[in-house]
């Protein structure tokens, strides 16, 4: 059925692309090009919509490669580079963003956003939500790159987070949606007590949103007025605000509304655990829906809501454009790769493709069915008040320091293995010696 569905999407894809006039194609001289494509394993970005763009454009033939998860592709994408085996295309976050653009290895979009989109009837950079390539160039500006140009990617979606849960266990526990984190917090402390697990947020690489909330919380008025503050030394890891930020989640793993799976597993796993029951609520991206809608039993009900913030200020989430298509800057085939971005980043595939109905859209004219803006709502919703700066408390500001504060710091402390002072000394001597001595 879904095969059908694909080819059938497919079909009316090519029917209209064939009755515009306008549409341009690539001429590779009869010859076809094959594209190098890099990215982690994704939910969304499955190898059929590499294998729509084919069919579109046979002159092009996709060699698509998937690394695992956001750890795995970036390590992977590392040895790329020190082969010089850098991929037409590729994908990346917020710490591998700076690196890659640090390295030269990616191409200044500035003047390519200019060119038509990929239906050709407006510019191409019209047709992004200004926000999101906004939220992309503060990940660069905020860095220690100092750059004529802040486009060297663009999102394929927007990325904003919402609070999935089980209705049924909500009205058997006799709670409701919270409005502010105490509410937040006292459900959590009836769903444990209850026998469930409260809450588990997107797979173990984003073990690093709590605190990252938390500090958008708590670091706010400081880091809005003055992002450039623990730079100019007037702010340190030390600071009561930073450490509060994980001192609150370390209650909330003492507490037993996390556990130590958050550690080790998968979004697939987590996934598993909601629909099995066993997890009342699963903190997550709007693609994870997809799984879950349709892999739950019939008559699981779920629903939604917003992530209040805990110290009360109007709550922004994280996400915004935090994975971006990158063009390699050596590629030899510009042409094609850039028809290749457009069309990942085209109301075409948002439009057409199945995979792409449960994603908040990064374009500005894609409009959903009534009951699908029904369940995307509190992801939109999340995302009204903005989003929180990729880098701003710079605990992960790039990846040496990313890979120790999720992989090594978190997890330990929250174990107890490690104080919070170690922590907050380590993140200090790694932030001088991966980023301020580097600025020197």
């Amino acid at each position: 059925m879904k095969k059908l569905y694909f080819m059938l999407c497919v079909f009316i894809v090519l029917l209209i692309v064939s009755c515009d006039s306008g549409k341009k194609e690539v001429s590779t001289d009869g010859k076809q090009v094959v594209l190098k494509v890099n990215m982690d394993v994704s939910s969304v970005l499955i190898p059929s919509v590499f294998e729509m763009f084919e069919e579109l454009h046979p002159n092009i033939k996709i060699e698509l490669e998937q690394a695992g998860d956001v750890q795995a592709h970036y390590t992977k994408m590392m040895s790329l580079l020190a082969s010089e085996e850098i991929p037409d295309l590729f994908i990346s976050q917020s710490a591998g963003y700076v690196n890659y653009v640090d390295q030269h290895v990616v191409m200044d979009l500035s003047d390519l956003l200019q060119t038509e989109s990929y239906e050709g009837d407006e510019k191409w950079i019209d047709t992004f939500i200004p926000a999101l390539l906004d939220n992309g160039r503060g990940i660069l500006q905020n860095s220690i790159l100092e750059l004529d140009s802040y486009d060297y990617g663009v999102p394929y979606m927007m990325t904003s987070l919402a609070v999935i849960y089980n209705k049924k266990i909500f009205e058997d526990v006799g709670i409701e949606e919270p409005k502010t984190w105490q509410e937040f917090h006292d459900n959590n402390m009836k769903l444990k007590e209850a026998g469930y697990l409260p809450l588990l947020m997107g797979n173990s690489d984003c073990i690093d949103w709590m605190p990252r909330l938390f500090w958008d919380q708590y670091m706010r008025e400081v880091l809005d007025e003055d992002p450039l503050a623990f730079e100019n030394g007037k702010i340190d890891f030390f600071d009561e605000r930073v450490q509060k930020g994980l001192i609150e989640y370390k209650k909330m793993y003492d507490n037993g509304f996390i556990n130590n799976t958050i550690f080790i597993n998968s979004g697939l796993q987590n996934q598993i655990a909601f629909i099995q029951g066993k997890l009342a609520q699963y903190y997550a991206t709007s693609e994870s829906l997809k799984y879950i809608v349709e892999n739950k039993p019939e008559e699981f009900e779920i629903d939604s809501f917003p992530l209040p913030g805990i110290a009360g200020l109007p709550a922004r989430s994280l996400g915004g454009a935090s994975v971006v298509w990158h063009i390699s800057a050596t590629t030899e085939h510009l042409e094609e790769s850039l028809l290749l971005i457009k069309f990942l980043t085209s109301a075409t595939l948002n439009s057409a493709h199945e995979n792409f109905e449960y994603v908040t859209s990064a374009l500005n004219k894609i409009t959903k069915s009534e009951e699908m803006a029904a369940m995307l709502s509190a992801f939109t919703d999340s995302a009204r008040n903005g989003f929180s700066p990729e880098i701003y408390v710079p605990a992960a500001i790039n990846s040496e320091m990313s890979e120790v504060f999720k992989f090594d710091l978190i997890p330990n402390y929250l174990s107890g293995e490690y104080d919070i002072d170690y922590v907050s000394q380590t993140l200090q001597d790694l932030y001088q010696t991966t980023y301020l001595d580097k600025k020197k």
